[in-house]
């Protein structure tokens, strides 16, 4: 499934050494945990953002990026992986659930470490998109403008059309998708697929229905203004539309499986 270990987990064992699993017979929360799989420019962060407004959850963070992992530990003295964390959860608001962003190979890490044992259970939210040719052009550009939410500012590079980068991006999304559902059942974990579309098209049906999944119910109207803009616009529009015209010259019957 994973052929290598992914840079966040050689950073991790490279601050924690051998502890970063957790062996203790017990869990160290009474609180469950949610993990949120991912895959660049998916909608994960807008879900996240609704679903800590319904103060059901907390975190929800890609905080297990290698970087984040290091510069934590270093700054606090934590020792182990399990102690990061702990203090991860312990710095975010009281909520009946912690959770935390995965991508396919963290959710791996996560579980084959047994981090999931430290909660009183554990659930995998999986986030995708079924428009993958929209969600490849998004990522290209982000990747350029380093600018991943609407929050950001960004490098102020005008992003350029490149056909090949949009094709590499989009042939990632469907197996790393495949993987995180592989994941999961690997590790008897319960998985919700959410589609962002249906996020975007009915926000109260679709956040409701992870609380549910999740055993919760909603407490009263959620927020409907999020932080997170739509970040789209006539750039996407118009690389799509190049994208998938340039595809159809090249090769139709790539496209067609891709974005079945």
């Amino acid at each position: 499934m994973l052929r290598s270990k992914s840079i966040h987990e050689k950073m991790i064992v490279e601050c924690f050494g051998k502890k970063v699993r957790w062996d203790e017979p017990r869990p160290a929360f009474d609180c469950d945990l949610a993990m949120l799989g991912f895959t660049n420019r998916c909608g994960s962060n807008m879900t996240a953002e609704l679903l800590r407004r319904t103060g059901i959850f907390a975190g929800l963070r890609e905080s297990l990026n290698g970087p984040a992992v290091q510069k934590v530990s270093e700054k606090n003295g934590l020792s182990s992986f399990p102690d990061f964390i702990k203090f991860t959860a312990d710095s975010e608001p009281d909520a009946p659930i912690f959770g935390f962003k995965v991508n396919h190979a963290q959710l791996e890490m996560v579980c084959r470490w047994k981090i999931p044992k430290m909660f009183r259970g554990a659930k995998v939210l999986h986030v995708v998109r079924s428009d993958l040719v929209a969600q490849a052009v998004s990522y290209s550009i982000a990747d350029q403008t380093k600018q991943w939410t609407s929050e950001q500012k960004g490098s102020g590079i005008k992003p350029e059309f490149n056909y090949d980068d949009i094709m590499i991006r989009l042939k990632g999304i469907a197996p790393a998708n495949a993987d995180i559902a592989k994941i999961a059942s690997k590790y008897g974990l319960p998985r919700l697929e959410l589609n962002y579309e249906h996020v975007v098209a009915d926000r109260t049906a679709a956040i409701a229905q992870v609380c549910e999944f999740f055993g919760h119910t909603p407490r009263g109207q959620i927020e409907m203004q999020e932080r997170f803009q739509k970040q789209g616009d006539g750039l996407n529009d118009e690389f799509i539309a190049r994208f998938m015209e340039e595809a159809r010259k090249r090769d139709p019957r790539a496209l067609a499986k891709l974005t079945r």
